[in-house]
């Protein structure tokens, strides 16, 4: 007996468990069909004409545009190596005075500092002693062989005055030349001006970037004294991935912006093409032109560039038909009748591509109802009237 009341009472419980499940499981078409209404409710949203017309909403369609395809780098400002300078002095010495500041202005041909050493009058000595030396044998090189022309003196005799008159030249030269080459007037030394100090000259214009000497300091000629830059001419450097340079070539355009300076772009084109891969980061250096418009710029700043690689034919629509929702949520709004009060917009997902003359490439997840109008201005009241729907 007791067995039978078990087994019967094993039997309902196995009937019940199955009669819940079955329940839980089971839903009405009507709730089904109310989820279904839900998530299209969420992508819907109805505006009447006054609130159309006070947000200057309007409409257009996904265009056909010859856009260029882009290649994503990222890089920094650097200068050519004809617009920075490191000075030196040409001869060792003591620096005796500077008359330039770290910042200051400076133009090709301004003192920066003066340099005295006795090797300096030594030089200036050299060259007029060569000087004399070399006007006594010219002229007796030439009275040398006025006799030889005449017989009156042997040929050894002209060839020993030739031979001292060509050294002598030789030295006066020389001497010559290295006064030059500490840009001194040879001039000036023969009317007895005997530089005391040597001036040093700026290269090149542009700016002090650094002073590196000091008063009183003995420099030597391996010696950097000053830093030159002159950013009126930069150049962008990007670093462009091994699987993307293909792509690149030289002469494209390169659109690019500076974090730290807002929403302004600059445009520069592409000069040359480094002929080596990194094997640290597996990217090639790219070097892009570009005129500096502004005194803003410095050698340096991190850069995010376009390289525009090739135009193509894209689906196309205004970047303000494109609305952004998170992390690359992109969607856009359409309509399919524009003349009813209230209007209904339907919100559709899109994928962007690339950006050129405010217009954007897209893929749209689904094709577009015939005849529906895409919303390209006055997007985000729609959007606020949608959100105020989900409140």
């Amino acid at each position: 007996m007791k067995k039978w009341i078990f087994y019967i009472a094993g039997t309902l419980f196995m009937m019940s468990f199955f009669l819940i499940s079955s329940c839980r499981d089971h839903v009405p078409p009507g709730e089904k069909e109310d989820a279904n209404d839900l998530a299209e409710d969420f992508n819907k949203v109805e505006m009447s004409q006054v609130l159309i017309n006070n947000a200057n909403i309007s409409y257009g369609n996904i265009e056909q545009k010859a856009l260029s395809d882009v290649v994503m780098a990222k890089g920094k400002l650097i200068l050519p190596p004809e617009n920075q300078a490191s000075v030196s002095s040409p001869i060792p010495g003591i620096v005796k005075s500077i008359v330039v500041k770290r910042g200051n202005s400076v133009r090709k041909g301004d003192i920066l500092c003066m340099i005295s050493h006795p090797r300096l009058i030594e030089i200036q000595h050299d060259y007029l002693v060569s000087k004399s030396r070399y006007a006594f044998l010219k002229n007796d090189f030439e009275r040398q062989s006025e006799l030889y022309k005449e017989n009156v003196n042997s040929q050894k005799k002209l060839q020993e005055t030739e031979a001292s008159f060509l050294e002598a030249r030789s030295d006066f030269q020389s001497n010559k030349a290295a006064l030059e080459m500490l840009n001194i007037d040879p001039d000036e030394i023969e009317n007895g001006a005997i530089a005391k100090e040597l001036p040093i000259y700026s290269p090149i214009s542009g700016h002090i970037d650094d002073v590196i000497t000091t008063i009183g300091s003995y420099v030597e000629l391996s010696d950097n004294l000053f830093n030159i830059v002159n950013n009126d001419k930069l150049f962008v450097e990007l670093s462009v991935f091994e699987k993307d340079i293909m792509k690149v070539k030289k002469g494209q355009k390169v659109t690019f912006n500076i974090p730290n300076m807002g929403d302004q772009n600059f445009e520069s084109k592409i000069t040359s093409i480094t002929r080596s891969v990194r094997e640290d980061s597996r990217v090639v250096r790219v070097i892009a032109s570009f005129e500096n418009t502004t005194a803003e710029l410095f050698p340096g700043m991190f850069v995010a560039g376009a390289i525009h690689t090739g135009e193509k034919l894209v689906d196309a629509l205004p970047e303000a038909a494109i609305m952004i929702e998170g992390v690359q949520e992109n969607y856009i709004f359409y309509t399919l009748d524009t003349s009813v009060d209230p209007v209904v917009f339907h919100r559709l997902k899109v994928s962007t591509g690339f950006i050129e003359k405010e217009y954007v490439a897209i893929e749209v997840d689904e094709p577009l109802p015939e005849g529906a109008l895409v919303v390209t201005g006055g997007s985000y009241y729609i959007r606020a009237e949608m959100l105020k729907g989900m409140e």
